[in-house]
Formats: C-alpha cells, sequence, structure tokens
C-alpha cells in the first residue's frame, strides 16, 4: 500500500488553477517583454545623449574648482567635509541617512525660539527661520544647496517681472524643468542606490513656489477674494483651497526666502503656502493673540515617529528578512506559494510606509512647536493642529477605498496637485502624469499612477453599484468595509511594487510573480459590473 494521505480535490484544483494562471501570464510576458526591452534599448541613448549635453554642469564638483584653481583646497575640504562620517563607519549606516535624521530632531529644541520672537518683530522672525533652514540644508547637502538657491531665486525674478496673466505659467515650466533635471541627474548618479539628496527639497520648494504664484494669478486675474482666516476645514472644496492660497501682493524678498527656505519644513516638509507662512509670521488669522502651547501634540507626533522607526528596524532586528528585493528572486519565489508570497509583501510595504511616516511625523512635529501648522479650535473647542499636517497614519491603514488613502497619504502633495491641476481642468490622468513627473523619471512611477489612475474609475463603478446594497445594516456595513479594507490594503502594496523598484523589468517580474492580479480584477471589475442608472434629477413645478 501507499503512505500518507492523497491531496484533497480541493488542493488539487487550486494547484491546477494556480499553473494555468502561470503559464498564462509567462506566455504574455514573453509576448510583452521584449517589446519593454526593445524600447529600453532605444531610449537609452537617447537619455545618455541628454546627460552628456545637460549633465556638466550638474557632476562639475567642487573637487574640480579646487584642481582648476577657483578655489583653495582648504575651502574644498570645508565644503565637502562630513563630521558625522566617523560615526556613520562605526554604525555601518549611510552618513547621507544619519545627517537628515539628526537635523529633523534638532530642528525641535530649534523651532521653539519662533515661540521667544514676538510677531512684533517680522523681519527677525524671517531671519531665524531663513538662517536656520540654510544650516540644516547646508549641513544635510553641502554645496548642493546651491540648486535649492539659484531657483529659487530665477523664480523670485520671474514673479516681479511677470505680468500676473502669465506667472503662474512661467514659475510653473521653470521649477518642473529645474526639479527634472536634477530627477535626471540622480536616475543617472545614483542607479539603484537609496540616497537622500538635494531633490528631497527641490521638490517641497517646487510645490511651495508654483502655489506662489498660482496664488498671484488667482489674486489679480481670478479676483479670489483674501479670506478672514485661514482656518483649514476638515474637507476642503475647490474654491476654498484655491481662496486659502491667494496672494494680492507680491512678496519682499526677505519674505521670498523665509518662505522658501522655511527652516523645520525644508528637508521634508510638511510644505505650506506662502499666504499662510506670512499670516503665522504676522500674528495674524488664527494666529492673532498668541498661539497655544504645542507641548502635548507635538511630543505625541515624535513618539509616533519612534514608534514607527521601531516599526521599520523590527523585522531586521528579529532576523526576518522582508526586502523587496525576495519578490523579484526566481529562487525565492519558486520555493513560496501565491499566500506566503502575498503575506511576506504586505509586511514588507507595511515597513516601507513606516520610513515614510517616520519623516513626516518628525517634520510635522518641529513646525508645530514652532507654532505653524495651529489651526483654530475645533468644534469641541480643542486645539487643532492639523493645518499643514501630511499624513493621517491611521487613515492610510484603514482606509476602505484607495481615494482614502490618497486623502490621508503625503496630503499637502495631494492639495498642491489639486490647486495647480486637477480643479484646473478635471483630468484625473492629467493629473497622475504631473505627480509621476514630480516625482522623478524613473519609469516606475509612471507605472503607478497610470494603474492608480485607471483604479480610479473603476472604484467609482463598482462603488457605486454595491455600496448601497450594504448600508441597510450594521452587520452588512461591518463585512463591506472589512472587505474594501482587506481590498484595499493588498491592492495598495500591489500597485506600489514599481514605486520601489523604479526599473520596468523589475517591476513587472513584480507584478507577474503575483499573476498580475490586480491588474485582472481591474478589468474584470471593470467589464461585469453594470452600469448604475444615474437617478433623473427632481424638477421643480412650475409656478403658476
Amino acid at each position: 500500500g501507499t503512505t500518507g494521505s492523497p491531496p484533497t480535490q480541493d488542493a488539487t484544483a487550486m494547484e491546477s488553477i494556480e499553473l494555468l494562471f502561470r503559464e498564462s501570464v509567462e506566455s504574455a510576458q514573453d509576448a510583452v517583454l521584449p517589446l519593454v526591452e526593445s524600447a529600453q534599448e532605444a531610449v537609452a541613448p537617447v537619455m545618455a545623449s541628454v546627460y552628456e549635453a545637460v549633465m556638466p554642469a550638474f557632476t562639475y564638483s567642487f573637487a574640480d574648482f579646487a584642481k582648476d584653481g577657483y578655489i583653495s583646497q582648504e575651502t574644498h575640504a570645508f565644503l565637502t567635509h562630513e563630521p558625522l562620517q566617523p560615526i556613520a563607519d562605526a554604525a555601518s549606516f549611510p552618513v547621507d541617512q544619519i545627517n537628515y535624521v539628526l537635523c529633523l530632531l534638532l530642528a525641535f529644541p530649534l523651532a521653539l525660539t519662533f515661540r521667544l520672537i514676538p510677531t512684533s518683530l517680522p523681519t527677525l522672525r524671517h531671519l531665524y527661520g531663513l538662517v536656520l533652514g540654510l544650516a540644516m540644508g547646508f549641513f544635510c547637502f553641502r554645496v548642493f544647496l546651491a540648486h535649492v538657491l539659484f531657483s529659487s531665486l530665477v523664480s523670485y525674478l520671474l514673479i516681479l517681472i511677470s505680468d500676473p496673466k502669465y506667472v503662474h505659467k512661467r514659475v510653473f515650466i521653470f521649477m518642473m524643468t529645474y526639479m527634472t533635471l536634477l530627477h535626471v541627474y540622480r536616475a543617472i548618479a545614483y542607479r539603484n542606490l537609496y540616497v537622500l539628496d538635494v531633490t528631497g527639497p527641490q521638490m517641497i520648494l517646487t510645490q511651495k513656489l508654483t502655489t506662489l504664484a498660482f496664488g498671484i494669478y488667482d489674486g489679480h486675474v481670478n479676483k479670489i477674494k483674501q479670506p478672514k482666516t485661514r482656518v483649514v476645514p476638515s474637507r476642503l472644496p475647490a474654491d476654498k483651497l484655491a481662496e486659502l492660497r491667494v496672494v494680492t501682493v507680491r512678496p519682499t524678498l526677505l519674505e521670498f526666502f523665509g518662505h522658501a527656505l522655511f527652516g523645520p519644513g525644508l528637508l521634508a516638509g510638511p510644505t505650506h503656502d506662502f499666504a499662510l507662512y506670512k499670516d503665522f509670521i504676522e500674528g495674524k488669522s488664527q494666529f492673532a493673540g498668541g498661539v497655544p502651547s504645542s507641548f502635548l501634540v507635538s511630543f505625541a507626533k515624535l513618539f509616533a515617529a519612534i514608534t514607527c522607526m521601531v516599526i521599520m528596524q523590527l523585522p531586521g532586528i528579529l532576523g526576518f528578512d522582508i526586502g523587496h528585493h525576495l519578490f523579484v528572486d526566481a529562487e525565492w519565489v519558486a520555493n513560496n506559494n501565491f499566500i506566503t508570497r502575498v503575506l511576506y509583501c504586505v509586511i514588507a510595504c507595511l515597513c516601507i510606509r513606516m520610513r515614510y511616516y517616520f519623516a513626516w511625523l518628525l517634520a510635522d512635529g518641529a513646525n508645530n512647536v514652532a507654532g505653524m501648522g495651529y489651526n483654530g479650535k475645533g468644534d469641541d473647542g480643542k486645539d487643532r493642529w492639523d493645518g499643514i499636517t501630511n499624513v493621517d497614519v491611521f487613515g492610510v491603514e484603514l482606509a476602505t477605498s484607495m481615494k482614502l488613502v490618497l486623502d490621508n497619504w503625503n496630503i499637502q502633495t495631494q492639495n498642491w496637485l489639486r490647486y495647480v491641476c486637477y480643479d484646473r481642468n478635471k483630468s484625473v490622468n492629467l493629473t497622475m502624469f504631473l505627480s509621476a513627473l514630480w516625482h522623478g523619471l524613473e519609469p516606475g512611477y509612471v507605472l503607478t499612477f497610470l494603474t492608480a489612475g485607471y483604479n480610479t474609475g473603476v472604484s467609482r463603478k463598482v462603488r457605486a453599484y454595491f455600496r448601497a446594497g450594504y448600508q441597510t445594516s450594521d452587520a452588512l456595513k461591518f463585512r463591506y468595509n472589512l472587505l474594501t479594507w482587506v481590498a484595499t490594503i493588498l491592492f495598495l502594496d500591489y500597485v506600489v511594487g514599481p514605486f520601489v523598484y523604479l526599473d520596468v523589468a523589475p517591476s513587472f517580474k513584480f507584478w507577474y510573480n503575483f499573476y498580475f492580479a490586480g491588474h485582472i480584477a481591474l478589468i474584470v471589475l471593470q467589464v461585469l459590473t453594470p452600469k448604475t442608472k444615474k437617478k433623473p434629477a427632481a424638477t421643480k413645478p412650475k409656478s403658476q
């Protein structure tokens, strides 16, 4: 006789389905990947030519200045010295990340000085924020901070000389072009490396200065009036978003650079618009009469940031490898079934999100220490500190739709995309393209945002058809929320794969090893979900 029990019919059926699925996906991959590789081979020479033509201005280092005699060797040594390099070497940790985290932590005590400088001395408040930003920027990025300064100066000149009808377009084109060149440099110079370089502050600066230019356009051309208060409501309608950002008087040089290089927000944001910054400096709107203590809320955000860092490091401490390299490793994939791969991916993506939570919560807390981010009192009479909050951790992790994920993730960037793009043309695809371009030129960003854009339309259709039937009882509501929460987290982890891998080949390999399940699910739902009939608008009776 034979030993052991035969496999169950269910197990055999699952294996057959998985084998059929894999064979189908392999056939599709054999057809698609050669086209992708051909496209990459065609684009590579073009990118190399662009690099050779444009990049010398970016790659001519201070070592070259010293070698060519433009600066002394002593000056070169000062400008490139990394005082924390011995600590980084001892800890086996990149020095750029140590510099970055140290400045985010030091921003807490340094931001307290804003509490000591009265709003009756706005010039001193501008100068302190500016000097703090310059010091932190130079400590983290050394001479590359010159990119931030140069692009800021050019944008200020454009604001001064441009007609309000065109100022938003000119500043937008210049800042996006300059940032894109930095993205090109980063993509080539730091390929396959995680480096905290000056492109981070440049991305935040691009949001600030383009928002300022659009605010001037709205104030002078669209004639939008300034609000009496800049308290940010929980949900921002389009007209309120524009109203909060309107600028009727061009900033002075000190106001402009104080806003652009505001110390607590230079490294990791959150970005804030010029009108709010000016009210903060001068003690107007919700800042009038003094800002209440932010000790508890700032400490809570510091504690939450440290907790996120611990969670991020916990798998490594426990000796549990969840690196994203696993999901494109043929041997690891072959040795782990689909469910195991999904569980690993959920844990890995959670830890990746913790990295962003850590930086955003620290930056938000430091801004709150200074008083920035105070948002008046809520309906319950308690002080609100969510004026420039960049993330709602529980809002993301408990989201029941991708829309709720986006509403609670990188909130100020979502507001920027709405303000400069979506609210002006109502195009989801154009907004997603701008988001991808702002993040960088790597094709992984485009793949992620194109898929997310397609998901937006499908999700609206599915929600419109199914949701109403699950709102008739608490039990059905719970089931609906549980199902949509699980689906949202799984799709989020699936769609951000290219955002992590950046290149086309590993991105498609990642999706392939999950059988392109996210895309197939979207297509199936798009095809099979019936359209919801719109209710006819109620007609008013004719007056007699």
